[in-house]
């Protein structure tokens, strides 16, 4: 009998908080290794772009690239704007209370800020990152949509997280 294998990337946020996931176990493991990480100098990334490329190929030099490891650990804030006809609410990154320009997610349970990767400061942050970045960290409400929208997830981001009204 057929069983569909399930999506190692994506999680759920109930079990997850539950540590009954194996990226809970990821996570900790993430939060161990991060004081020896990051005083190292040689850590790099390496891009894999065209999976079946890297799976025939030898790694090469040029693909790598050196990023250092942060103790800092970012916080999460929203963005609400009223644009007119719809609401757009958008996730940011805040280090230090400045907001990361042009942040990237490349990495699970990272935020990076050019070369420098920031771990995310929990499980609850990892999982609502990985849920706005299925929205393109961009989420647009049409207003008569809007209280329902409200009721059912800005409430709730908005127990956990600050939500800036503009």
């Amino acid at each position: 009998m057929y069983s569909p294998a399930t999506d190692r990337h994506k999680f759920d946020w109930e079990e997850m908080l539950a540590g009954e996931m194996h990226v809970a176990k990821n996570f900790h493991q993430w939060e161990q290794a991060l004081p020896m990480l990051s005083p190292q100098p040689f850590v790099y990334k390496y891009d894999l772009a065209h999976i079946r490329y890297f799976m025939s190929n030898p790694p090469r030099r040029k693909y790598l690239e050196r990023i250092t490891i942060s103790t800092d650990r970012p916080q999460l804030q929203f963005i609400l704007k009223d644009k007119g006809n719809y609401y757009r609410l958008s996730l940011q990154y805040l280090l230090h209370g400045v907001p990361i320009k042009d942040p990237n997610e490349d990495a699970l349970f990272f935020v990076c800020d050019d070369t420098q990767y920031h771990l995310l400061g929990s499980l609850g942050d990892a999982a609502m990152v990985q849920w706005m970045s299925g929205f393109d960290n961009l989420i647009s409400v049409l207003k008569p949509g809007f209280p329902a929208f409200e009721k059912e997830i800005l409430q709730c981001i908005e127990a956990m997280y600050p939500v800036i009204r503009k």
